[in-house]
């Protein structure tokens, strides 16, 4: 007896999770990478925020975007000030390799915003 298609709010549920199955898996690299980077050079102060800062970057960003949350369509804006904030300060402390925090934090703010002027600092 075969299902036939999908229907879309079934195909839209399943892409989701694939697409939280990737970001969590990319989340969980970047995490393991900063741990391996952290023991491979000497502990600084500006090397212990970026490991911090990493760790509560992933944090906030898996605990804020759940399905529940991203069903109501725009977050709040302390959540994306700090958001844009730590992005902001990982790039500024880690340099090139850190440009992946800013451009998730500028997506964020891009995709939640509910005010132009924060747009505009996104």
């Amino acid at each position: 007896m075969s299902r036939g298609l999908p229907s879309p709010e079934e195909s839209d549920r399943r892409l989701h999770g694939y697409r939280r199955g990737l970001v969590n898996v990319l989340v969980v690299i970047a995490l393991i990478s900063a741990i391996v980077n952290l023991y491979q050079e000497p502990l600084t102060t500006s090397r212990w925020f970026l490991l911090g800062g990493t760790f509560l970057f992933a944090g906030l960003g898996l605990w804020r975007l759940t399905p529940i949350d991203r069903a109501r369509g725009s977050q709040p804006e302390w959540y994306l000030i700090i958001m844009l904030g730590l992005g902001i300060a990982l790039f500024v402390v880690g340099g090139q390799g850190w440009i992946p925090a800013l451009a998730v934090a500028a997506g964020l703010c891009g995709r939640y915003v509910t005010s132009a002027s924060l747009a505009a600092a996104g």
